[in-house]
């Protein structure tokens, strides 16, 4: 059974991510749609969204998160919220990611997975490129400001590995 104590934690840290700050050592549950629940006792490494109060965009966004785990594996969450089309919105939890493997993790992630959007019907095609447009660029900008944090958290030996 692997160590989950907070001094077996912080060695895995300290062997991986060297220089990064210690954080407090918690226990989660994430709730992906369609699945059932995870929970695991870990540090939040890093989270970022993509919420605005400005225009349209304020009713739709990204939030991701990235978690060490005590047990050394990676956990991260994609979720996208939506205030305008509730029945779009889900959450996405990639277990075991390695560090070494986010980025491309996040890179091949289809940011239209499970959204649908508007009707498939021509009167609503252009509506439904703007939506198309819009979900992407929330991506694209939670992911640029999840990055960004972990690199000014971790500079140069997270973002390094990833």
């Amino acid at each position: 059974m692997p160590d989950t104590t907070k001094e077996a934690i912080d060695q895995y840290i300290d062997t991986h991510l060297p220089g990064a700050a210690h954080l407090d050592i918690r226990r989660y549950t994430l709730y992906p749609t369609k699945d059932a629940p995870l929970t695991f006792t870990g540090q939040l490494l890093a989270d970022s969204n993509s919420k605005t109060s400005e225009g349209m965009a304020r009713l739709c966004w990204y939030e991701l998160a990235v978690f060490c785990t005590t047990t050394g594996k990676s956990v991260l969450q994609i979720a996208f919220r939506s205030l305008r089309r509730p029945q779009d919105e889900f959450v996405r939890v990639f277990w075991d990611a390695l560090p070494e493997g986010l980025r491309q993790l996040i890179a091949d992630y289809d940011e239209m997975d499970w959204v649908q959007g508007f009707p498939r019907e021509e009167k609503y095609a252009v509506r439904q490129q703007r939506f198309e447009h819009e979900v992407r660029f929330h991506f694209r900008r939670a992911a640029t400001q999840l990055f960004r944090s972990l690199s000014d958290q971790y500079p140069n030996e997270f973002i390094r590995k990833i």
